[in-house]
């Protein structure tokens, strides 16, 4: 079966495989770069199927393109969809629980997932592990036994989810002191899986540093990788020690 992540979100995109094979997905490396990488296996990935109150993962071909079959890490132990801003998690630690889509909550331990061995993805602490079912079953599942089906693959590489660790985004200017990126982020009612323009006319790409900037207000400037960016971060830093200046003065 094949499961697709990206950078900052991930979309979920599994591929029916043979027994002797696993699952592949792609990631992407938060800090490091900005791009969406898809998760998968071969051909096949997932894709959402809603039900009530919730959104399952069923396979179905492997498309890079796809936005919904996009994830990211947006902590050590949280997936992001790209597409809709939900994390992956489950309604209860059970044996044969589908694996859901659901609003994002750091505290909540049926979010929380590892790897075990550098390479099969399971539920944080438990002995439950990601699962990409049968023939017979087309959701994604957890399951007590692990093997090739616990893992999920980086499509189109030798990689796999538990190679690509989450890494922070530190936040230049703002008022949250540098604090990293918080995603996904409400800004206006909206919710951003990555840095944003939204609300700047000059363009300055920028996140919250909390999880409602609506509520909060938290802000900071992101990182940007290029040929102006030297420029910019001098910018920046002159701007900074005329503002020290001109609080000294006065």
């Amino acid at each position: 079966m094949i499961l697709t992540i990206s950078k900052r979100y991930s979309h979920l995109n599994f591929q029916r495989l043979f027994p002797h094979q696993g699952l592949r997905a792609s990631v992407q490396r938060p800090l490091k770069s900005m791009e969406v990488l898809p998760l998968t296996s071969l051909d096949i990935g997932l894709v959402p199927k809603s039900i009530p109150e919730r959104v399952c993962w069923i396979t179905a071909i492997c498309n890079q393109d796809n936005e919904s079959q996009k994830f990211r890490w947006v902590s050590d132990h949280q997936l992001l969809s790209v597409a809709l801003k939900l994390c992956l998690g489950v309604q209860s630690k059970k044996d044969q629980v589908a694996i859901t889509l659901n609003p994002c909550n750091k505290t909540n331990e049926l979010q929380q997932w590892g790897c075990r061995n550098e390479t099969l993805f399971s539920l944080e602490g438990e002995d439950l592990f990601f699962h990409s079912g049968n023939r017979d079953e087309e959701n994604i599942i957890l399951s007590k036994g692990a093997g090739v089906k616990s893992k999920w693959k980086i499509y189109g590489t030798t990689d796999d989810l538990c190679s690509w660790g989450y890494e922070d985004i530190f936040t230049l200017l703002g008022n949250a002191n540098g604090a990293p990126c918080v995603f996904p982020f409400k800004f206006n009612s909206k919710w951003y899986s990555e840095c944003t323009d939204a609300g700047r006319t000059d363009g300055w790409l920028w996140c919250g540093t909390t999880a409602d900037f609506d509520a909060d207000q938290l802000y900071g400037f992101c990182p940007l990788k290029c040929k102006f960016c030297i420029n910019i971060l001098f910018a920046y830093i002159q701007m900074f020690f005329l503002f020290l200046k001109l609080e000294y003065h006065m």
